[in-house]
């Protein structure tokens, strides 16, 4: 299962480190360490989540700000065109 967390990217040679200072120090130290991880990781996972719906909504609102000026925009020279001239699609 070790060799699998390497294969797949989850362990690094960083966590061979940590083995050895396992060793010296505690004989549980990896887990008291991963432990941690998953302890604290939800909350920095729900800050990093709000944070980004933050950003979206704040980019959705300042795309919505530069869409409806230039309706404006495009409004006003409609109504200076007056009501004989046609809409033509200059895609």
């Amino acid at each position: 299962m070790r060799q699998s967390f390497f294969d797949e990217g989850y362990l690094n040679c960083q966590y061979t480190q940590i083995e050895a200072l396992e060793k010296d120090s505690s004989p549980y130290f990896i887990v008291e360490i991963i432990t941690l991880y998953f302890r604290d990781s939800p909350n920095v996972i729900a800050a990093l989540e709000h944070e980004l719906m933050k950003a979206a909504v704040r980019d959705i609102k300042k795309e919505h700000s530069e869409l409806r000026a230039k309706f404006e925009t495009y409004f006003q020279l409609m109504r200076r065109a007056g009501p004989t001239e046609q809409a033509v699609n200059s895609s």
